[in-house]
């Protein structure tokens, strides 16, 4: 798989200096329907783009970004798209051997049974446990 581009194209945000300077941080709420899933986008092109800045941001902060990308992969009606958009940066972040140890590290927490149940999915419950 080459760099993947996102379908749609969206205004330019420009972030104004805080006149306190304080840092800046990030909004609160998404500025507009399917910002995760275009923040994702630009995320897998560049794990595609740039393998090496990637090896580097994982010898930094490997788990978190790990675990960034996996908290990513439910479903959400303000981000359509973005579960599959985080599904390819985690596969593609499995072809490299530095993520393939962070990832193997990460430790087992569980299921949510009842979620499960309820989403109509108790024999993979029973499969998985």
């Amino acid at each position: 798989l080459g760099p993947v581009t996102p379908v749609r194209q969206h205004a330019v945000y420009t972030i104004k200096a805080n006149p306190r300077g304080s840092p800046m941080r990030a909004p609160r709420s998404a500025p507009y329907k399917g910002y995760r899933t275009d923040l994702l986008a630009i995320m897998a092109n560049l794990i595609c783009a740039y393998p090496d800045g990637v090896t580097d941001a994982l010898q930094i902060g490997g788990v978190k970004l790990i675990k960034l990308l996996l908290s990513q992969t439910s479903i959400d009606p303000m981000a359509p798209m973005a579960r599959e958009w985080a599904i390819v940066c985690i596969g593609k972040l499995c072809e490299m051997p530095e993520a393939q140890s962070v990832i193997s590290d990460l430790e087992w927490k569980g299921v949510d049974e009842q979620a499960l149940r309820e989403a109509g999915l108790g024999q993979l419950t029973e499969s998985l446990v």
